[in-house]
């Protein structure tokens, strides 16, 4: 892969990926990762300069295992882009992207929509008088990463299926930083399928919105209303208008704001209720307005997915469970029902941590709830038995032993010793 470009675009691609007109022209200032998911084989090969197949999981989940593959390589880049692969754009249009990113030394941001694309929340529309809009929102459908963003919010991305909601936990887990999380409007793309369809909303175990649900309670998120508008910006031409007393040019945002939205923006009440009003509030520092509480409580959960990767990665699980040591065993487990692959693999291997740390109290917990998960598994079956004997419950010991399918040997010895105990 070339180091020679600041910049990365990793795009999971589908069959009907539009990601050939990003790189029409030869001259970029991005490398081009294509995770291709489809079904022919070396599909965009000779499209990128780093090609993966990875048929496991949706967008997030498998970015988030891409990474954990290939993190010397995502941290020779000062800028990650994750689109979607139904975005239409050209070559121009995100060479300028990444300049204005890089500009303004932003965190996060995303191209703002097109006013034909098709879209969820108005707040990412095009605004036609900014270059940019500040916000503490930034969609899943195309978010721009600083690298240090990046490395602070990946492990994140295993939440959930599709990864709704991600969109709102990730401004908390950078602390809300001021005017470095950004709607760029002057480089918009078009999206160009309807929300909410296509393969990947098809056999959910989870509807999104009930993740989302979870996602707002484990991270205390508790107006997303508050998200869904911008407190200021950048004008597309501000000459000297920048050198107009601070209320004034607040006012003058406001309206340009006002006038460069789009008319279904205008002429839709309640978003001019949820998005525009409280924007003008915001920008003016006027009573009334409100932000997303600025509650830093996304820590211990990011050191518990933290201690995920860790797991997922083989290290020793005494050694990992030393992190989740201040963190509240409901959380953690909470935190694992949206965790994307094998939970039960996790919980065991936690649970193994714990015992070997001799912090007892807290080893049952995650067996137990690994039990519910899936009474027919071996690993916990047997977790459940070792530990139950150790614990001196010989009886109940066996009742999980017996009850394990498989002929290996340990699981044999284990249940001599048991049965045998006095």
């Amino acid at each position: 892969m070339s180091t020679k470009r600041r910049n990365l675009i990793v795009c999971r691609a589908g069959n009907a990926s539009l990601h050939p007109k990003w790189i029409e022209s030869e001259t970029r200032n991005f490398d081009l990762l294509i995770d291709y998911y489809g079904d022919e084989e070396q599909k965009y090969a000779d499209h990128s300069d780093l090609y993966i197949t990875n048929n496991n999981g949706r967008k997030f989940s498998a970015i988030y295992n891409t990474i954990l593959k290939n993190q010397d390589k995502f941290e020779q880049y000062d800028a990650v882009w994750f689109p979607d692969d139904d975005l239409l754009t050209d070559t121009e249009n995100i060479n300028k992207m990444f300049d204005i990113f890089h500009a303004h030394n932003l965190a996060l941001a995303q191209p703002a929509l097109t006013n034909d694309s098709f879209y969820s929340h108005h707040i990412t529309l095009q605004n036609s008088e900014t270059t940019l809009r500040y916000s503490f929102y930034c969609e899943v459908m195309a978010p721009i990463f600083s690298r240090d963003a990046l490395f602070q919010c990946y492990h994140s991305f295993n939440l959930g299926q599709v990864g709704w909601g991600l969109d709102f936990i990730w401004p908390q887990i950078l602390g809300y930083p001021h005017k470095k999380i950004a709607i760029i409007d002057e480089t918009p793309v078009k999206h160009t399928r309807p929300v909410g369809g296509g393969e990947i909303y098809k056999n959910l175990l989870l509807h999104p919105r009930d993740e989302v649900k979870i996602l707002m309670q484990l991270f205390t998120i508790s107006n997303l209303v508050d998200y869904m508008s911008v407190y200021g910006g950048e004008l597309r031409s501000p000459s000297t208008e920048m050198q107009l007393p601070l209320e004034l040019s607040n006012s003058l945002l406001s309206s340009r704001l006002i006038k460069g939205s789009a008319d279904k923006i205008i002429y839709d009440d309640l978003c001019v209720k949820q998005y525009l009003y409280p924007s003008v509030l915001k920008i003016n520092n006027l009573a009334g307005a409100t932000e997303p509480a600025r509650l830093k409580t996304s820590d211990g959960l990011m050191t518990s997915l933290k201690a995920f990767t860790l797991l997922k990665q083989g290290t020793e699980p005494a050694q990992v469970v030393g992190l989740l040591q201040n963190i509240e065993d409901n959380t953690i487990i909470n935190l694992l029902a949206l965790y994307q692959g094998d939970p039960i693999e996790l919980l065991n291997a936690i649970a193994i941590g714990f015992y070997q740390n001799e912090q007892h109290d807290r080893v049952m917990n995650y067996l137990t709830k690994a039990y519910e998960q899936n009474s027919m598994d071996n690993d916990t079956l047997y977790n459940l038995g070792y530990v139950l004997y150790q614990y001196g419950e010989k009886d109940l010991s066996l009742r999980f032993l017996e009850m394990i399918e498989s002929s290996e040997e340990y699981v044999a010895q284990l249940i001599n010793l048991v049965s045998n105990a006095g």
